[in-house]
């Protein structure tokens, strides 16, 4: 069964967001700005290590966002 997409508690109003959803044994991810775009699978476990990793990371490891490079 499918959940509801979710939009992280710490987007900000920019609109540069990420949406999640859980939905059949895999996590699901989105850009909130293209919701009929596509749509990147995670089992579970690596979408963990994913987060994280992001969680562990330090603020100023120098990675940039695609509209912060161009």
């Amino acid at each position: 069964m499918e959940s509801q997409w979710q939009k992280s508690s710490r987007s900000g109003s920019n609109g540069a967001c990420l949406e999640t959803r859980y939905a059949d044994q895999v996590v699901e991810v989105r850009d909130s700005k293209q919701p009929t775009g596509p749509i990147l699978i995670f089992d579970p476990t690596s979408w963990a290590q994913f987060v994280v990793g992001l969680a562990l990371r330090p603020v100023n490891s120098g990675a940039t966002s695609r509209s912060e490079s161009t």
